[in-house]
């Protein structure tokens, strides 16, 4: 008798895990989520292009210094950026050309340290700023990247706020946009991990459509504002 009741419950547990398995098999996986296309009109290539900004940095709060800048990019790998003073005197050039930044002009010795790592990511005195080198003709230009489109896997909210949420393998990202005005305002919040457990985030926010603005914040000690200026 009981050698009968074991062979039932071992032909009863080799049918649940039968019906388990096939029922995991048989679920759809969930599907990718679509940007609309007001949301997706926030993207572009980082390059060709051109422009010029007022560029305001803030250190501690307090504003340390505001410039007009021009900038030109080939491409997101190849892009030039002047610091110009009221006098028409360039302050600051900066140069890239693949991965590789050159400083000139009479600011270049009081910049901080500025590398790039293996992943391409800019920092700041050997900090990691959560934005990539070729990335800069976007911030710029006021658009995000069209790279990251690829990496989109979620969408949070409803009602006023929804997050979409971008993933790579060395940072993730989190847009933020009105569900009534998605083209309106909007910041994106960039994290990536320093240190193996630390956790660090930037924000980069775009507003305005006929002047436009921009922001970052969670640059150590520093914020940047810039806007466009008028052609």
């Amino acid at each position: 008798m009981n050698i009968l009741a074991s062979a039932i419950r071992r032909a009863l547990g080799l049918a649940v895990l039968i019906l388990v398995s096939s029922a995991c098999q048989t679920l759809p996986p969930p599907p990718k989520p679509v940007l609309p296309a007001a949301v997706a009109g926030l993207f572009s290539g980082c390059g060709p292009g051109d422009g010029a900004v007022t560029l305001q940095l803030y250190a501690d709060g307090a504003l340390a210094g505001s410039l007009e800048t021009s900038w030109m990019a080939r491409s997101a790998d190849e892009w030039q950026v002047e610091l110009i003073d009221p006098l028409g005197r360039t302050m600051l050039k900066v140069h890239n050309h693949g991965t590789r930044l050159d400083f000139a002009g009479p600011l270049a010795a009081r910049m901080p340290t500025v590398s790039v790592d293996a992943a391409g990511t800019l920092a700041l005195n050997g900090h990691p700023t959560g934005i990539q080198l070729r990335e800069v003709p976007c911030l710029l230009a006021f658009t995000y990247p069209k790279a990251w489109l690829s990496a989109l896997a979620e969408r949070e909210g409803e009602g006023g706020k929804v997050r979409y949420l971008f993933r790579q393998p060395e940072r993730s990202m989190e847009l933020e946009v009105s569900s009534t005005q998605p083209s309106g305002p909007t910041c994106t919040d960039i994290f990536w991990r320093e240190y193996l457990i630390l956790s660090r985030k930037l924000t980069w926010c775009l507003s305005g459509t006929k002047r436009r603005k921009a922001s970052l914040v969670g640059l150590s000690d520093y914020k940047l504002t810039w806007v466009q200026i008028d052609d």
